[in-house]
């Protein structure tokens, strides 16, 4: 990152609101870039934008400049966290208009003929009284549902409900990392990129690395080995 950057920073830090303006405004690609990711998880991709700058504004604030990395390298995964915490703390899904006022006269109606027929009524039965479909019916009683909180205790000490699911692979947090890699890898020397560029996103060979690189194989294993150790403890810290 050039000096000018750093000075903007610090200016930043300091309090000047001019320079942290200027930082947003020259990041705007960055920060729509990651924010876009979560569309279609229940906000708008204006209001995606507005977190994600709060997430490129506290990565400012909190910035090391003794630590040389690049700015962008910090924020993606700051932007990404604002996002993520504001879904989950006012919810993934905007239900419409239309199958709230569905779920209300099913719940209304769902009363009414419970206490007529003194048991309980079946979605079929509770869908031909509103002469609606009983697939569009359940999609509404669906979509109006409570979630289950994630915290909710499940069992007698068995633990969170968030511990029973399986874990996926988050895809935006795969990207997270090759951002910070690609960053990282700028600070290597040629070599070292070009042997890691082949072995781990070309699924090249040790031997196959070193014939396209013109090097033995001794010596694509020792930059290899040389890179990661590098990367790792950029990673680490």
């Amino acid at each position: 990152m050039d000096n000018s950057t750093y000075t903007w920073i610090a200016k930043a830090q300091a309090g000047d609101e001019a320079a942290l303006e200027y930082l947003t405004k020259t990041n705007t690609p960055l920060i729509r870039s990651v924010a876009m990711r979560f569309l279609g998880r229940g906000m708008e991709a204006d209001d995606l934008f507005q977190v994600g700058a709060i997430g490129f504004i506290k990565a400012v604030r909190a910035f090391d400049l003794t630590r040389g990395l690049q700015l962008s390298t910090y924020a993606v995964p700051m932007i990404m966290g604002e996002v993520r915490r504001q879904l989950r703390d006012h919810g993934l899904i905007k239900v419409s208009r239309s199958l709230k006022e569905t779920a209300a006269r099913a719940a209304v109606a769902m009363q009414t003929l419970s206490e007529a027929s003194n048991g309980e009524v079946s979605l079929t039965a509770l869908a031909a009284h509103l002469a609606i479909a009983p697939e569009e019916l359940a999609t509404a009683l669906a979509a109006t549902k409570t979630p289950d909180s994630l915290d909710r205790p499940i069992g007698d000490g068995e633990g969170l409900l968030l511990d029973k699911i399986p874990l996926k692979e988050d895809m935006a947090e795969k990207a997270t990392d090759r951002v910070t890699l690609c960053q990282l890898l700028r600070t290597g020397n040629e070599t070292e990129r070009k042997v890691i560029l082949y072995r781990y996103f070309k699924d090249k060979t040790q031997a196959e690395t070193a014939q396209l690189l013109g090097l033995s194989q001794v010596q694509v294993s020792r930059a290899e080995k040389k890179a990661v150790s590098r990367l790792r403890a950029h990673m680490l810290s």
